[in-house]
């Protein structure tokens, strides 16, 4: 009787476990359909607040790329002015040049030879002044103008 009675126990312990199993298995599953449907009301939400955001972050998109275009536009436009500026400077030093060229062409042949030496001079005035200073960026480019000056000057005495 001892085995029927222990049989018994673990009957009944047997049969409360699957009560206790198969309620806490309803148990879940009503959670998780509470939270399913919790879930389902957050995804209605969101989709709702997408659609109604959805103009803002459009606007602000659309904000940031007329902000970023007229920032181009400015930068398109300094660079142009730029352009034109050294375009002018170019045209400048063009007829300079041709002036200068010009001049050449007329001087006689004397003064041509004076012209030369002047330019032999400056350059060797430059190489000294650059090996003195141990800096060629920074040669003083006033001494190359009297360097030429007084080469000039020296060749104009000589003629008369």
């Amino acid at each position: 009787m001892r085995k029927m009675d222990q049989i018994s126990a673990f009957e009944k312990d047997f049969i409360n476990k699957i009560q206790f199993l198969e309620n806490k298995l309803r148990y879940t599953e009503e959670e998780l359909r509470k939270k399913d449907a919790h879930i389902s009301e957050l995804q209605g939400q969101l989709e709702a607040a997408k659609i109604s955001y959805h103009p803002e972050v459009e606007e602000i998109s659309s904000l940031i790329l007329i902000k970023s275009l007229s920032m181009k536009d400015e930068v398109i436009q300094n660079i142009t002015a730029e352009k034109k500026a050294l375009r002018c400077e170019v045209r400048g030093l063009e007829i300079a040049l041709r002036k200068i060229q010009d001049a050449v062409m007329s001087m006689e042949a004397e003064d041509q030879k004076l012209i030369s030496s002047a330019l032999e001079d400056h350059g060797e005035c430059v190489e000294s002044s650059e090996k003195e200073n141990d800096r060629s960026d920074t040669a003083d480019p006033n001494c190359r103008e009297e360097c030429l000056r007084n080469h000039i000057d020296q060749g104009a005495a000589e003629n008369k």
